[in-house]
């Protein structure tokens, strides 16, 4: 079996460079790698040509976003399509080969979620993305289920692609949005908590006020694609008050903060005539674990203090 390693990146040249390297490290011999390098200007396309000859580089003028991951399936050869950012990597040099014995062992897995370990300078954190707490100790030989993954580091079998089609057309919660389509297919998702993936959070390209009106707008999309009215009603006025409060929190500007609120007002008016898809309520605790709005507000408020709380303690032990 073949693996295809797919990377979007655009103007992050450093970090793609230590993610490539460290790329070249996996012990499995049938492997590519492919970039779709979304118009970056810093000097992307030769820093690769120069130092990665055998990675299969594509460039496009404009920034297509996710399309850029979609046109890369497009482009790859492999059996099992490993999702990655340009600032993350495996921690093993043996994942891709522990990888495709799993998919060998286990017809029936579609989709492999590894942990994912955020590090910040000193500060390592594994991310608590998955909702429930699960051992890393006695883990399961087929793993645990999951109803997501995330994009630092999973691997998914082009069947899946073949059959439900690629991510949507933004960098928030895809993921979330593919597994689900995968799950109402009748496709496995499952979690290897012992499959770690480093993700170094590049600052690259980052630009808050933007990432929070997107993530707030796209987390509605997804709750009015597939839940019942009633269900998707209620999701929703919970993660618009919820939304609006993180960005008072990250004080983002007068302008995206009313972009924010109307753009997911318009959000949920847009997918529930365009896109409405409700998933039967069996399937739907597969796709939310039966971890309700409020737990998983919660957990990511857990997990954002902790690495907060952390930062802070950092700066105050720096001389």
């Amino acid at each position: 079996m073949r693996i295809s390693v797919l990377i979007a990146t655009r103007n992050r040249r450093d970090d793609l460079y230590i993610t490539l390297s460290n790329y070249k490290k996996q012990t499995y011999p049938d492997m590519e790698i492919v970039v779709v390098d979304n118009g970056s200007k810093d000097g992307t396309g030769a820093m690769i040509r120069e130092n990665f000859p055998e990675v299969l580089y594509f460039f496009v003028p404009d920034n297509i976003v996710h399309q850029a991951l979609n046109l890369g399936v497009e482009l790859s050869s492999g059996d099992v399509i490993w999702r990655s950012d340009d600032d993350s990597f495996p921690q093993s040099p043996n994942a891709f080969k522990n990888l495709i014995e799993l998919f060998k062992q286990f017809p029936q897995i579609h989709i492999i979620a590894s942990n994912i370990l955020n590090v910040n300078g000193n500060f390592r954190q594994i991310s608590t993305w998955h909702p429930k707490a699960l051992s890393t100790e006695k883990i399961p030989e087929i793993g645990y289920l999951t109803n997501t993954f995330t994009g630092a580091g999973a691997a998914i079998r082009r069947e899946v692609f073949k059959k439900i089609g690629g991510f949507w057309n933004s960098f928030f919660y895809e993921e979330l949005d593919f597994t689900a389509r995968a799950i109402a297919a009748g496709f496995n998702a499952r979690f290897f908590p012992n499959i770690i993936t480093e993700h170094y959070g590049s600052k690259g390209e980052r630009f808050k006020a933007d990432r929070w009106v997107n993530s707030s707008v796209h987390r509605v999309r997804y709750e009015w694609r597939y839940f019942p009215f009633w269900r998707a009603l209620g999701r929703f006025f919970v993660l618009f008050w919820f939304q609006l409060f993180i960005g008072i929190v990250l004080r983002v500007t007068p302008s995206a903060f009313f972009e924010g609120m109307f753009g997911m007002i318009a959000m949920a008016f847009a997918t529930f005539r365009k896109e409405r898809n409700v998933i039967p309520n069996e399937v739907l605790q597969k796709i939310t674990l039966g971890e309700s709005i409020w737990a998983g507000i919660f957990r990511f408020l857990e997990e954002t203090c902790e690495r907060t709380f952390a930062k802070i303690f950092r700066n105050a032990a720096k001389p």
